[in-house]
């Protein structure tokens, strides 16, 4: 069996679910958290970021379109002690509510002719930009705050190129990689 750690929480990585990897860290180790309240988790794979939410005191949903996924994530949700709301939908369609915070490590590489549609890291541009324009204006709070990690392998340059002129991003780290740079962006309304 493999494992997952950040700081005081552990998950199982689960077949056919999402191992945390460099992006996942990305966010937990710049996520700026100040207050307890609502968190939602978009995504959530193992659930490690929803659980290390929970476990700072926050209400949080977590959502997945996998049905694995969400077993995996009420499992390790069990192991570390903490509630999740888990909610099977695309992205955050099913969502209602206004959350604090809102975290997103979206499939982020482009598609590819020769990949099967079916494998969970890849959605690009197109992803990111319908999460942006559909869910985010209806669910983060007036003073809330959504972390985003993208590549420089995603089709664009910056996030405020497809973010709705409502909000900003700022970004907030970066981390070289072999044949990337990932960015972590914070996502607040202007």
């Amino acid at each position: 069996m493999k494992y997952a750690f950040h700081e005081d929480v552990r998950v199982i990585v689960c077949d056919g679910v999402y191992e945390p990897g460099e992006d996942t860290y990305l966010i937990l180790d710049n996520i700026n958290i100040t207050n307890q309240g609502n968190a939602l988790d978009v995504g959530t794979g193992s659930g490690i970021i929803a659980i290390w939410l929970a476990k700072r005191g926050y209400n949080v949903v977590a959502t997945d379109i996998s049905d694995i996924a969400l077993k995996c994530a009420k499992f390790n949700a069990k192991m570390n002690n903490v509630p999740l709301s888990l909610v099977k939908c695309d992205l955050a369609s099913a969502i209602k509510g206004k959350f604090d915070i809102v975290t997103f490590n979206p499939p982020y590489l482009p598609f590819k002719d020769d990949i099967p549609e079916e494998v969970w890291w890849f959605g690009g541009k197109s992803v990111i930009e319908r999460f942006l324009k559909r869910d985010l204006p209806r669910i983060l709070s007036p003073k809330g705050s959504a972390y985003l990690v993208y590549s420089s392998l995603t089709d664009m340059n910056d996030v405020n190129e497809i973010l709705p002129k409502r909000f900003k991003a700022i970004e907030i780290a970066k981390k070289r990689m072999m044949f990337e740079e990932l960015y972590l962006v914070e996502v607040l309304w202007k």
